[in-house]
This record gives C-alpha cells, sequence and structure tokens, in this order.
C-alpha cells in the first residue's frame, strides 16, 4: 500500500515550481498592459478601417468588437444580429482574426437592449446604460 501512495504522489522538480509563477506573473502583466494601452492601439485601427467605437476587451492581447444591425421591423423575430470581430494586440502591433461570431436575437420591451448586448458579448460593455 505505501507503495502505491508513493507512486500516485505528484513529483515536481524545481523548474516547474520556478516557471509556474513566471507563467502565471506573464499573463497578469500582459492583462495590464492589454488594458492600458491596447485599447489604444486597436481604436486606431477601428479608425484606420473607417469605423468607429471602442472595443471590449476579452482577454490578455485579445479584443472584439461588436456591431449590431436590424434586420427586421419591431414585431419581426429575430431582429438584430449581432457581429463580433476579434483583434489580437502584440505590444503594438494588431492583427484582425478570421473569426467572426454572429447571434440573432429580439429586442423588444420586456428585455432592454443592455441586457442583449451583455448576453450576446464575451466583452462587458456599458454603453446603453
Amino acid at each position: 500500500m505505501k507503495t502505491l501512495l508513493r507512486r500516485l504522489r505528484p513529483r515536481f522538480s524545481l523548474r516547474t515550481l520556478l516557471l509556474l509563477p513566471l507563467i502565471v506573473g506573464v499573463y497578469v502583466t500582459m492583462g495590464m498592459a492589454s488594458r492600458k494601452y491596447g485599447r489604444a492601439d486597436v481604436s486606431r485601427v477601428f479608425e484606420a478601417e473607417h469605423d468607429r467605437g471602442l472595443p471590449g476587451y476579452v482577454c490578455p492581447c485579445v479584443f472584439e468588437k461588436l456591431r449590431m444591425d436590424v434586420i427586421g421591423g419591431p414585431n419581426a423575430s429575430p431582429n438584430v444580429e449581432f457581429n463580433a470581430h476579434y483583434y489580437v494586440w502584440t505590444f503594438g502591433f494588431v492583427w484582425k482574426t478570421p473569426y467572426v461570431r454572429t447571434g440573432r436575437d429580439t429586442v423588444g420591451r420586456t428585455r432592454s437592449l443592455s441586457d442583449a448586448f451583455n448576453e450576446t458579448s464575451w466583452a462587458s460593455y456599458n454603453y446603453f446604460r
């Protein structure tokens, strides 16, 4: 029984114990740098594309841009389509990814536009409050 417990015990090398905090620290630092500098760089890319708006922060070095289009009248169901485009920021360089997430929703009197917007977005937006 003692040999079984000895085999099942996880073993860590000194290298693993030193690399794990380093990786966590780099991830947290990239998140702070992304929020401070990345949003402005991605906004400049939006202006270059002749579009406006602020990017939403998804995770370190990843931003999203939501676009909402009306596809029907007030009684149509669904009447709003959301398109999310994703951008990767790497300390000054911005790349638009080919991935686009789409969704359709009904915006009516029972739900506010901010609730529908927040449910379809991975980022947090406070534009409509």
